[in-house]
């Protein structure tokens, strides 16, 4: 009962790896463009009365940073 009914999973493809390697231009577009959509229409709906404060960004090296208010 504590289980999501619905997940949604964005997935990034990449075009080569390497270890330590920089994230390619076209990776960092996709990465903002799935910054846009989850906040437009996930966060969106569940920002409190002062949104700036509350933020969303996704790292250089790849992970999501969200605000805790957000993540609960």
């Amino acid at each position: 009962e504590a289980c999501p009914t619905d997940i949604t999973v964005f997935l990034i493809e990449v075009a080569e790896m390497e270890l330590g390697g920089e994230l390619s231009a076209p990776v960092v577009a996709a990465m903002e463009r799935v910054i846009g959509i989850v906040e437009t229409e996930f966060l969106a709906p569940l920002r409190p009365a002062a949104p700036e404060r509350v933020s969303v960004e996704i790292t250089g090296d790849g992970y999501l940073r969200m605000a805790a208010v957000l993540a609960a």
